[in-house]
């Protein structure tokens, strides 16, 4: 009969699991995700078994959704708490929204247990053609898909074009983290943060509710029969 595990074994498995989250961090943060091998992470882990990513993760896909839920998760508690309160105070605008999912973001570069390789890798999947950020399944939970669809009835923008803002907004957050990270370190300034992260609040809420400029409703009148891609929607 097969024994049950011990408490110390399965203390000692987490504890890999993290220390492999931890190294693949900082890897695929300083060379970029397809730039490093599972056996670079598990070396760089202290790991002997060259096979360890595998066996935790199964795939590159796997650790990095582990990577992404570890950072992602508790934010986005947070935005359900947020969201119930001003639900419940009748308070609810699109900049205290928007608030709501940028702060949470960008105060990652403060995390010293990988904060800033989350938002660099992020980032690189937001371009990423094969595993975009959009699409990896911390993406899809309810508390995102919730302020996502609490933000849809300020946008004046046409059906067809809300993926593209929705997508261009999440890859804008991210990558303005890293970019105001990376000045910061090349020129030594100490530009108050505060003053980057209004000013990126105030560009995401008028990505929102822009309307559409004459332009572009003639040119997406001559594009019927295009069938549009789908933004996020909230779940039932």
């Amino acid at each position: 009969m097969a024994r049950a595990k011990t408490g110390l074994g399965a203390h000692s498995s987490e504890d890999t699991r993290l220390a492999l989250i931890r190294a693949a961090e900082r890897l695929f943060a300083e060379r970029g995700i397809d730039a490093i091998s599972l056996r670079e992470v598990s070396a760089e882990a202290g790991q002997g078994n060259n096979s360890a990513v595998s066996y935790h993760f199964q795939s590159r896909e796997g650790l990095i959704d582990a990577i992404l839920e570890r950072h992602s998760i508790p934010i986005h508690n947070r935005w359900d708490a947020q969201l119930d309160l001003l639900e419940r105070q009748n308070a609810v605008t699109l900049r205290l929204l928007v608030e709501m999912l940028t702060l949470p973001i960008v105060a990652k570069l403060d995390d010293p247990d990988g904060g800033w390789a989350y938002l660099s890798i992020a980032a690189q999947l937001s371009v990423n053609p094969r595993m975009p950020l959009v699409h990896r399944p911390v993406g899809m939970r309810p508390p995102v898909l919730r302020l996502i669809g609490s933000m849809m009835p300020f946008t004046k923008a046409p059906f067809e074009l809300l993926a593209y803002r929705f997508e261009r907004i999440s890859s804008t957050i991210y990558t303005s983290a890293v970019i105001f990270h990376r000045i910061a370190v090349e020129s030594g300034s100490a530009f108050p943060r505060a003053a980057f992260e209004s000013d990126l609040v105030d560009a995401l809420t008028l990505a929102i509710e822009m309307p559409s400029s004459p332009s572009t409703l003639d040119a997406l009148a001559g594009a019927h029969g295009i069938v549009p891609p789908a933004p996020p929607m909230p779940v039932p």
